[in-house]
């Protein structure tokens, strides 16, 4: 009998035999390009990230599909600010603070009704909901050097570690 994506990693990770190796390729903003649609849509709205999605699973078959790759959004969701690009994920443009003297001035984000965490959020629900009884679903979130680099933008967070490591 044929496994799909989501019972073969599932064995896998229970130590049953696979008939091969899962495939897990991070293909995410790849489902922008099958579906036509603009970065900024994509990166947005959670119907067009599933979409893609949706076709990335019926192109490839991966055994894995990642929920939505975008470091940006807890950037955001902290009081950085994005800049979209037409056919790549957002870049930060200005990050919440610059110097790390300063990160008792970041406040937690409402996580319940944060725009940028309620796409993350409802992309990844939809994502399983729709799409995971074919595919196991993983979500990629920041460790916390990366979301150190968000919340002060990498220059400010290499200076901050280099040079003013008590500072963090």
């Amino acid at each position: 009998p044929t496994v799909n994506g989501r019972e073969r990693v599932g064995k896998l990770l229970s130590g049953q035999p696979v008939d091969r190796p899962p495939l897990a390729p991070v293909l995410s903003l790849y489902g922008a390009r099958l579906t036509g649609q603009d970065a900024r849509r994509y990166y947005t709205d959670p119907a067009a990230y599933v979409a893609g999605q949706r076709a990335v699973l019926d192109l490839v078959a991966p055994d894995v599909l990642f929920t939505p790759f975008v470091a940006t959004v807890e950037a955001a969701a902290f009081g950085g600010v994005e800049h979209f690009l037409e056919r790549h994920p957002p870049n930060l443009e200005s990050p919440p603070v610059r110097r790390a003297r300063d990160l008792g001035r970041v406040r937690p984000p409402d996580v319940a009704t944060h725009p940028r965490l309620a796409y993350a959020r409802e992309a990844t629900r939809r994502l399983r909901g729709e799409l995971g009884d074919r595919a196991m679903v993983c979500g990629i979130a920041l460790t916390p050097v990366e979301l150190g680099a968000m919340v002060l933008g990498l220059e400010g967070f290499l200076d901050a570690l280099l040079f003013d490591p008590e500072g963090l």
